[in-house]
């Protein structure tokens, strides 16, 4: 089954709780590193967007869903890292 980037992380944490509430919500999901710690050695800000968080395409419109009620709870837009809209979205082969 084809992955879709569902959120783009700014850090781990924020990877690490989209995640969480991907799985306490029935979704699988899965973090795929897209930092370099080499970029953090010589600078931190040169490597981007710390990873990304995949749900089956499947799943896409009701994480989404998901997400936007979990920031407007917490009274933030997307503080870090950036929902993925599902126009922009490319699927991934699942590995």
């Amino acid at each position: 089954m084809a992955l879709v980037v569902l959120y783009t992380a700014d850090d781990e944490l924020m990877a690490n709780s989209v995640h969480a509430l991907m799985l306490q919500n029935g979704i699988a999901s899965m973090i795929r590193r897209t930092f370099d710690i080499a970029f953090e050695i010589i600078d931190p800000n040169l490597g981007g967007a710390w990873g990304e968080v995949l749900v089956q395409e499947a799943d896409a419109e009701r994480a989404r869903e998901l997400i936007a009620g979990f920031f407007t709870a917490e009274g933030q837009l997307l503080p870090t890292g950036e929902l993925e809209d599902a126009s922009d979205n490319q699927s991934s082969e699942e590995q």
